[in-house]
């Protein structure tokens, strides 16, 4: 039973706090990147928040809550934990992927350069990071300053006969570590590394004649990526979500080299004409962003 006389500590807020800041100043940077270093169109962020919508948190979590409705089912994780997380993430890698792969294709053929893919990236990695993580974070925080300004207790007093079942949800925002939640702003910035080097070596697939086994690669790296999440909720290796956060970083820095990589040796052509006018020879000037009135102005 929670002391209602306690408070939420101020580290939980502050570390709650950088989460929304990361969630929102990530995606702003992605989004610039992908405008002026890769000279993307805006268009195909639509093609990146259909992508996690509607084949990331639609269909992949329909795919794995259905077989829960099957009569024994339930029992399975907990007697099977590692074997379980090992087809859902080899689930979500094969679901997710093959997604991406269709509709980014699509959006190549509207928008074929290479910053459509960038953009793709940054759409599906917004989308999940404003949707998920900043939304859940602001909800988190205003429901700590409002604990810590009008009191538990009279929360308690207040809730009445559904007091329990509040202090029951509430409980969370007490007993986990500050860490705990500065990890899902990291989280952030590894999803952002995990989609475009995914979306990259997808680009080198359609475009560029790459070997068509790297979606088989994808699928395997996204299936790692997902790995450690599941092992830590079904209590494999992973003591806390921060450990496990850790391990899908580093999961993630190898997977940002990966896409690298290949990156530079399928679209090294692609990457040198976004930097050079192919009329006159001479350096494109870096600037995405047509003045406002321009054409007027003209």
């Amino acid at each position: 039973m929670l002391d209602t006389n306690q408070t939420i500590p101020t580290l939980n807020m502050i570390a709650l706090a950088i989460v929304i800041l990361l969630s929102v100043g990530i995606p702003i940077y992605a989004f610039l990147m992908s405008r002026r270093q890769f000279l993307g169109r805006w268009q195909p962020l639509f093609f990146g928040a259909t992508n996690f919508l509607l084949v990331e948190f639609f269909l992949t979590n329909l795919i794995l809550f259905v077989p829960f409705l099957i009569p024994g089912f339930q029992d399975i994780p907990a007697k099977y934990p590692l074997p379980y997380s090992i087809l859902c993430v080899l689930l979500v890698g094969a679901i997710s992927e093959v997604g991406r792969y269709i509709i980014l294709n699509f959006g190549l053929k509207e928008y074929p350069s290479i910053g459509t893919s960038a953009m793709f990236a940054t759409g599906t990695a917004t989308t999940h990071s404003l949707l998920l993580i900043a939304w859940n974070a602001l909800q988190s925080l205003l429901i700590c300053l409002t604990i810590n300004q009008t009191g538990l207790q009279e929360l308690v007093s207040a809730a009445g006969e559904e007091a329990e079942s509040m202090l029951t949800t509430l409980e969370p925002l007490f007993t986990v570590s500050w860490l705990t939640y500065l990890s899902s702003g990291i989280h952030v910035a590894a999803n952002f590394v995990l989609h475009f080097s995914i979306s990259m070596i997808f680009f080198a697939i359609i475009k560029n004649n790459a070997p068509t086994y790297f979606l088989g690669l994808a699928i395997g790296l996204r299936a790692l990526y997902e790995l450690p999440t599941y092992m830590y909720t079904y209590g494999i290796l992973f003591p806390s979500a921060f450990t496990a956060e850790i391990a899908v970083v580093a999961i993630a820095a190898v997977i940002g080299y990966i896409g690298w990589t290949i990156t530079h040796q399928y679209c090294a052509k692609d990457i040198e004409n976004l930097h050079w006018d192919s009329y006159g020879g001479g350096q494109k000037k870096q600037a995405p962003f047509p003045k406002f009135n321009e054409n007027i102005k003209k």
